[in-house]
C-alpha cells in the first residue's frame, strides 16, 4: 500500500506501520506539506526586457530571496551578445534552442553553443555569450543564489 498525492509524489506506507494512526496521518500531512511545489508554466511567465532586446523569465525565485536557487529562461535576439560579466556564485547554462558562441574566462576558445550544450560557471569566472544563428537562442539558467547577481566587467 502507498499514500500518494500529487501526479507524481509517494512514499511506502509500510516504514509507518508501527505508528500511531493519528502520528501516520499528521506525518502524511507533513509530507504532503513539503512535498508540495508549485507548478510553473513557462508562457505564463512574464518577460522581463534586457537591455539589446533580449528577455528573461524568472521560473524559480522572487525579489525577496525566499527560494535557495533562482532559474530563468533567456531568450536572446539573433545578434545580441552580453556584456562581459560574472556571479558571486555557481550559474549554469544550457541551451534549449537556437545557435550562439560563449567565452569563459581561463579558455583561449570560443565554444559554439547547440541545443544540449551546458556550460558550468564558477563564481566569480568571467563570460559572455551571443547569439550567432538566424533563430533566438533561448537559454535555461540556474543561480546557485536566492538573488540573481550579475557583475558586469568593461562595456
Amino acid at each position: 500500500m502507498e499514500v500518494a498525492w500529487g501526479p507524481t509524489a509517494s512514499f511506502p506506507a509500510a516504514a509507518l506501520r508501527n505508528r500511531a494512526s493519528k502520528d501516520y496521518d499528521e506525518f502524511a500531512e507533513t509530507m504532503k506539506r513539503e512535498l508540495e511545489m508549485p507548478v510553473v508554466r513557462i508562457e505564463e511567465v512574464p518577460r522581463e526586457p534586457f537591455k539589446g532586446g533580449a528577455s528573461y523569465q524568472t521560473i524559480v525565485g522572487d525579489q525577496q530571496g525566499s527560494t535557495p536557487i533562482r532559474v530563468g529562461v533567456q531568450t536572446s535576439p539573433p545578434g545580441y551578445k552580453t556584456a562581459l560579466h560574472s556571479h558571486p556564485y555557481m550559474e549554469t547554462v544550457t541551451v534549449l534552442e537556437g545557435e550562439g558562441e560563449a567565452w569563459l574566462e581561463g579558455s583561449s576558445e570560443v565554444v559554439r553553443l547547440l541545443p544540449g550544450t551546458t556550460l558550468v560557471f564558477a563564481a566569480n569566472q568571467q563570460h559572455w555569450f551571443r547569439a550567432t544563428g538566424s533563430k533566438p537562442l533561448v537559454t535555461l539558467g540556474v543561480h546557485a543564489s536566492p538573488h540573481r547577481i550579475v557583475n558586469v566587467h568593461g562595456e
